[in-house]
């Protein structure tokens, strides 16, 4: 949301999820393994639920709990089913919710596990 408002660039972006593709029921449609339990349901007023690195013309479009439906009509190659994928959401504080912990990476390499204590709590 903050790229949208042109207030950031991908690079101050610190969380992204790591995804792959399940499922290719068509041409210009994959489906990943990320759903609303991972990105949160409200765009935001953006086209799409989250930004997809290796493919920024594709739009996750649809979601199910444990799916997310993605147009790839407008990119210039096709994932094949398991291709995984760097994706930045929409909106950062639903993803961090929905985790135990999160893994920190510099490059491919994991470089700690940060444990998310507060999820699950009401305040």
């Amino acid at each position: 949301m903050m790229m949208a408002a042109s207030v950031a660039n991908i690079e101050d972006c610190a969380l992204t999820v790591y995804t792959s593709v399940v499922s290719r029921a068509e041409y210009t449609r994959g489906i990943f393994d990320a759903g609303s339990k991972t990105f949160t349901p409200d765009t935001g007023g953006l086209d799409g639920f989250a930004l997809v690195l290796e493919h920024p013309k594709a739009r996750i479009y649809k979601m199910a709990e444990e799916h997310g439906l993605i147009d790839i009509s407008k990119g210039k190659s096709s994932p094949s089913i398991g291709n995984i994928f760097w994706v930045i959401p929409n909106q950062v504080c639903v993803v961090v919710n929905m985790f135990d912990q999160l893994v920190a990476v510099n490059g491919n390499h994991v470089v700690d596990e940060i444990p998310v204590d507060t999820r699950g709590r009401l305040v």
